[in-house]
C-alpha cells in the first residue's frame, strides 16, 4: 500500500503564525487539532511540533498531547511509549508523581496487549485489533487479509475505512467482506486492490516476519522502564 501524499500534504497544513504564539492562538490551534478526526488529529499535533516558534511550555504541552493521542484515539500504542521516554529525557524535571502514575497505567496497558500478540497462536480479531492498536496498520491490514475475522469490530473497522486500508464497495457488485454502520448507514467493505493508496501512512512500519521479535523487545523495554519507575517510588517512600 502506498500513501495519498496530496491528502497529507492537506492533513498537516495547519497554519500557525510566524511569531511566538499568543496565549489564545495556542489555545485555539490545540483545539483545532482535537476536533480533528481519530488517527488526523496525530498529524496535527506534529504539525505544530514543527512549528519553530513555540516556547518551551507549548512544546511541552503538545508532546504530551501527541502522545495522549497515539495511546488513544491515534491508534498508536508503540508511538507513545516512545513520545514518553523522549519526553522524560528532555525534560526531566517535569517528571512528577501525577505523571508518573499516567504512565505506569498506560504501560501496564502497552505490555499487556504486547503479550497477546506475543502469545497468540491464531489469526483472530483480537490479534488484529492489538496490531492495529499497537500502531502496526500494515500488519494488522495483511494479517485480516490472510484469515478475515467473522465478525470484527466496528470501530475497527471504521478506523482501516478513514485511513485508507479498507475500501468501500458497492454491495450490488457482490464481494463486500465486511459492514458496519456509521449514522445509522449501513458501511460494506472489502479489501483495497494491491495499487490502492492509504490516506494516511502506519505509524510504524511494516514487520512482517519480524513482528513478533520487535513487539517483544519494545515490550521488554516497557517492563524495564515500568520496573524502574516502581524502584523509584519505593526508594521515596523509604527516604
Amino acid at each position: 500500500m502506498r500513501v495519498r501524499p496530496l491528502l497529507v500534504a492537506a492533513l498537516l497544513a495547519i497554519p500557525l503564525p510566524a511569531a511566538a504564539l499568543t496565549k489564545d492562538e495556542f489555545t485555539a490551534a490545540i483545539m483545532k487539532v482535537w476536533s480533528m478526526d481519530e488517527q488526523v488529529a496525530t498529524l496535527g499535533y506534529k504539525a505544530m511540533l514543527a512549528n519553530e516558534d513555540l516556547d518551551e511550555g507549548q512544546v511541552k504541552y503538545v508532546e504530551l498531547a501527541l502522545a495522549g493521542q497515539r495511546r488513544t484515539r491515534g491508534d498508536d500504542m508503540t508511538g507513545a511509549f516512545d513520545d514518553y521516554i523522549a519526553y522524560m529525557t528532555h525534560y526531566p524535571d517535569a517528571v512528577g508523581d501525577e505523571f508518573i502514575g499516567d504512565l505506569d497505567g498506560f504501560l501496564t496497558q502497552f505490555i499487556a496487549t504486547s503479550e497477546r500478540v506475543i502469545a497468540s497462536e491464531a489469526v483472530d480479531e483480537q490479534y488484529i485489533t492489538d496490531l492495529w492498536n499497537l500502531g502496526y496498520w500494515f500488519d494488522a491490514a495483511s494479517a485480516m487479509k490472510m484469515a478475515p475475522p467473522s465478525r470484527p469490530d466496528a470501530l475497527l473497522l471504521k478506523d482501516m475505512q478513514q485511513t485508507g486500508y479498507l475500501c468501500s464497495y458497492d454491495p450490488t457488485a457482490g464481494g463486500v467482506k465486511f459492514r458496519f454502520r456509521l449514522n445509522d448507514l449501513e458501511q460494506p467493505l472489502t479489501f483495497c486492490p494491491d495499487d490502492h493508496l492509504v490516506t494516511i501512512r502506519s505509524p510504524q512500519p511494516f514487520m512482517g516476519g519480524r513482528l513478533r521479535q520487535t513487539v517483544l523487545l519494545k515490550s521488554g523495554l516497557a517492563a524495564e522502564v515500568r520496573a524502574g519507575l516502581a524502584e523509584d517510588r519505593s526508594h521515596e517512600d523509604v527516604n
